[in-house]
């Protein structure tokens, strides 16, 4: 059996990490020694306690990842903290369930915006830092949703299936790159 991988002196960010999977990889990463920025709108900053409480180094980020700007501020969170990034979990999601016939194109776009705009644009923003780390990588939080269906789920199960293609399209551009991306497809949060 090998031991287990180490992460010490890679910095990586992890989206939507103020709990439920991120939070799991967020802690996950910092037992192994990554320095981690924790990113959500909500609960960062108890993550992170839990973190450096355990001997851990983490640091809290709130922006918005579905705004380019946040995004690119979040990306700067890690380089200002951390010196560059050499990872980057994009996790944050958001599911609405509604009927199809009450789906807003409001809760159509808000859910596009943070589950396909958000991981495209950290990955953007974090590309030229992955690439420098020499060994960087992204991956992609999906779900089974996009082709099992989900019920009252549309606008989550859509955004699902982009971020499947945009990540099944990365290792094209990986080989000029040297930044892989993996596809992640949860089975169930473990919190």
């Amino acid at each position: 059996m090998s031991a287990p991988l180490g992460f010490a002196g890679r910095a990586v960010i992890v989206t939507g990490a103020g709990r439920g999977l991120g939070r799991s990889h967020a802690r996950l990463l910092a037992s192994r020694g990554a320095s981690v920025v924790v990113n959500d709108l909500r609960g960062a900053a108890d993550v992170v306690a839990e973190i450096t409480g355990q001997g851990g180094i983490a640091v809290a980020d709130e922006h918005d990842v579905s705004k380019e700007d946040q995004a690119a501020a979040l990306v700067e969170t890690a380089v200002t903290s951390f010196g560059g990034v050499d990872g980057v979990i994009n996790n944050a999601a958001i599911s609405i369930d509604v009927p199809f016939t009450e789906l807003s194109a409001e809760i159509f776009d808000r859910t596009m915006r943070v589950n396909v705009y958000g991981p495209f644009f950290v990955t953007k923003q974090a590309w030229p830092y992955l690439k420098k780390s020499g060994s960087g990588r992204v991956v992609m939080t999906i779900s089974r949703a996009p082709v099992t269906g989900a019920p009252k789920l549309h606008s989550y199960a859509t955004s699902k299936g982009a971020l499947l293609g945009m990540t099944g399209s990365s290792p094209r551009k990986q080989r000029s790159t040297g930044s892989p991306s993996t596809r992640f497809p949860p089975r169930r949060s473990p919190n």
